[in-house]
């Protein structure tokens, strides 16, 4: 079962920024205006993990996998999005 979320970002410059998780294996991908991007974090499993979005308007989101114990590989993760570290929205 994967969860598939996406948003926009940016004001004059706005970019299409999506994300899945799989429940099962724990794989996070990032996409930019639907190309898959490489992302930077922390650690493998749960983050932060950062994607620099925008060419002339700049914005750093972040991403914060939230892992519910115990049974943490049977339950929904929820996904906390930062925009240049604010919150944006918790999925």
């Amino acid at each position: 079962m994967n969860q598939k979320e996406e948003f926009s970002v940016g004001d004059k410059e706005k970019h299409t920024v999506s994300f899945t998780i799989s429940f099962w294996s724990g794989g996070f991908s990032v996409f930019i205006d639907g190309n898959k991007t490489d992302i930077n974090g922390v650690s493998w499993l749960s983050g932060p993990f950062t994607v620099e979005v925008g060419e002339k308007e700049k914005h750093t989101v972040t991403f914060q996998i939230i892992i519910a114990a115990p049974f943490a590989a049977f339950r929904k993760k929820k996904v906390q999005v930062l925009v240049d570290n604010k919150l944006f929205k918790t999925f």
